[in-house]
């Protein structure tokens, strides 16, 4: 068994993508843009700064459309972004034989804290180490 295992969040521990590229979508056509998931998805896995850089340059918005999408994504239900199958049960697991879960992300701590309140995760973690850790 480990006795450390550093997850990542999203994509990893929670499927947050697929409710976050509706919600990419949907400011992007806030904004007269049309983009298909797929392309957003792409983009979305390097980061969320990452990709509203690319499509705030590639359709030349203006200023406060990566703002809008976290206004928006703060509010999603929890339901929306739950964990992977099994995931909550293997973090119980390393925990239980002795070992330590740490979680690191680009996301806000906000945004994790949420979720992983709502999942009853939180306790699970050593340590969290978000966006706003700098």
């Amino acid at each position: 068994m480990y006795d450390y295992v550093i997850w990542d969040f999203g994509g990893t521990l929670f499927n947050t993508y697929p409710a976050a590229a509706k919600v990419f979508q949907e400011v992007l056509e806030k904004y007269d843009v049309e983009a298909s998931i797929d392309e957003i998805l792409e983009k979305l896995k390097e980061s969320t700064s990452k990709a509203a850089s690319y499509f705030v340059n590639k359709y030349k918005l203006k200023n406060g459309f990566l703002e809008d999408f976290y206004r928006i994504e703060n509010l999603l239900q929890p339901e929306r972004q739950p964990p992977f199958d099994n995931a909550k049960e293997i973090c119980v697991k390393i925990n239980r034989n002795g070992g330590s879960n740490f979680l690191f992300s680009h996301r806000s701590n906000y945004s994790m804290t949420k979720l992983l309140n709502y999942y009853n995760m939180l306790d699970l973690f050593s340590e969290i180490v978000s966006a706003d850790s700098g």
